[in-house]
């Protein structure tokens, strides 16, 4: 696992302060020995003083949802066939 990567989230944060963040990771980080890497990220996103919401979701699943609502129907009817991403993700969404 690349931690380091993972927590550049913090410094880009901090330059850019965004609004609402979005990431995209393996679950994973959820279970057993990984878990403090995630409790770290979820600590570092409150730490600045933002609201936090994750699942662990089938990734086309996600993916299809944000750009029926981006793209519209019809857009996304043409776009989704065949999208390849069975897996499943954590999600995480951050706003303040």
């Amino acid at each position: 696992m690349n931690t380091a990567s993972l927590f550049a989230v913090q410094a880009v944060i901090e330059v850019a302060k965004p609004r609402v963040v979005t990431l995209e990771q393996t679950f994973g980080i959820t279970w057993g020995k990984f878990r403090f890497y995630f409790n770290a990220l979820i600590q570092m996103f409150t730490a600045h003083d933002f609201s936090v919401r994750w699942a662990i979701v089938p990734f086309a699943q996600w993916v299809g949802h944000f750009l029926r609502f981006v793209l519209g129907r019809n857009a996304f009817a043409k776009l989704s066939q065949g999208l390849p991403q069975r897996r499943h993700r954590l999600i995480i969404i951050a706003s303040w």
